[in-house]
């Protein structure tokens, strides 16, 4: 992959109309490498539920990686910043992995062994290719028809509206996966972990979500700038699909271990084809905006698609599922309530100033406070998750 991403370098300058392209993606390309040498040493420490080493590993490298971002940044070095850091982290990661984790690579090969994981792990591989896919394919359609300036203001939106899926996803995404596996000859008990799990990670991630929908263009203007105040429309608009996202944190483990990973792929390729279709037109006609709503009605119809084959797979009744999330639904529309009614009231009183720090301070009050009876109503689900 590191080759033919050197190789095929002039390529995306030429796609994309810039020959800065070409050194940035030859010197990414050498991520690749340094990955493939700490997958299964991690893969390890992940079936072993030894989540400490690679945590320490990871801050460690994260810290440094930052630093490093920071100082090129500040001396002037622009978009390598980000390449340097990227660069940085993946070469510490590799390093820390290689001398704390007790595995080395042989150079033996074999084919029946070959075989044997690829007979396994071909549909794993094949969904990453697809998730990678979906995640980058919007940008590169945005990119290449509306601009580097569009770019930045989708692709910010978009991070800042997945944040809270991010961080579970490093913490939990992988302590799921080991979890619902050693579950695998446990239909009953795996049936009710995964609905209390899909729960609980709604939960969890409810005060952030809706925190982001009511305050997106806010905290773009306060933490980045007036230029980004455009991200807030855009961010409001990713955060449906987020929720969906949320609810099915757990489908992808799941398909893994009900053997439905390959169904998983061929409805995320229809989607993803659906998405393409619908973006290109709609970048022409409406702007970023036709993108974003693009990728929610692809990925939004995957992901209840989805959901509803992993729940039938698990035996689970989706409709008394979501009767038994309806308190977290309650949830967003009495937030939501409440954030536009005080807000009224602030900026039609001559006492306060309509400051957006105040509304962000609103919001989260809000949050936090209708937060306490939501983990009161969820608390034997929280009990479980926690033991």
């Amino acid at each position: 992959i590191t080759g033919i991403i050197f190789l095929a370098a002039p390529l995306l300058g030429y796609f994309y109309e810039n020959d800065t392209v070409v050194a940035l993606a030859r010197v990414m390309a050498i991520i690749f490498v340094m990955t493939a040498c700490t997958m299964v040493p991690i893969g390890l420490c992940v079936k072993n539920l030894d989540y400490k080493t690679i945590s320490i590993i990871r801050i460690i490298a994260a810290t440094v990686s930052m630093v490093v971002a920071v100082k090129i940044a500040y001396s002037g070095g622009g978009v390598w910043a980000l390449v340097f850091q990227q660069v940085t982290l993946n070469l510490l990661l590799m390093l820390g992995i290689m001398i704390f984790v007790q595995w080395h690579a042989q150079l033996t090969f074999s084919l029946e062994k070959m075989k044997e994981q690829l007979a396994f792990g071909k549909h794993i591989m094949g969904n990453n290719l697809l998730k990678f896919s979906g995640e980058n394919v919007d940008q590169i359609i945005v990119g290449r028809m509306l601009g580097a300036n569009e770019l930045g203001l989708y692709s910010m939106a978009l991070r800042l509206s997945r944040y809270p899926i991010t961080i579970l996803g490093r913490v939990a995404g992988n302590v799921f996966l080991s979890a619902i596996a050693h579950l695998q000859n446990q239909p009953d008990k795996l049936k009710s972990n995964v609905t209390a799990g899909s729960l609980v990670i709604s939960i969890i991630a409810a005060p952030a979500l809706v925190f982001l929908f009511l305050n997106g263009e806010s905290l773009a203007v306060f933490a980045l700038g007036e230029k980004w105040a455009s991200a807030g429309s855009l961010i409001q608009i990713f955060i449906p699909l987020i929720c969906l996202q949320l609810f099915g944190f757990m489908d992808t483990s799941c398909a893994i271990v009900l053997n439905l990973i390959s169904k998983a792929n061929k409805l995320l390729l229809i989607f993803l084809l659906l998405f393409i279709t619908l973006a290109v037109p709609s970048a022409y006609y409406i702007g970023i905006t036709g993108v974003a709503i693009s990728y929610i009605i692809a990925f939004g119809l995957y992901q209840v698609t989805l959901k509803y084959s992993i729940n039938k797979g698990l035996g689970i009744d989706t409709i008394r599922q979501l009767i038994e999330g309806l308190p977290i639904w309650l949830y967003y529309l009495a937030v939501i309530s409440i954030h536009f009614l005080s807000t009224y009231i602030l900026r039609t009183s001559s006492y306060f100033s309509p400051d957006p720090k105040i509304a962000i301070a609103v919001s989260a009050l809000c949050a936090s406070l209708i937060f306490i009876p939501l983990v009161y109503r969820y608390r034997h689900l929280l009990n479980r998750i926690r033991r």
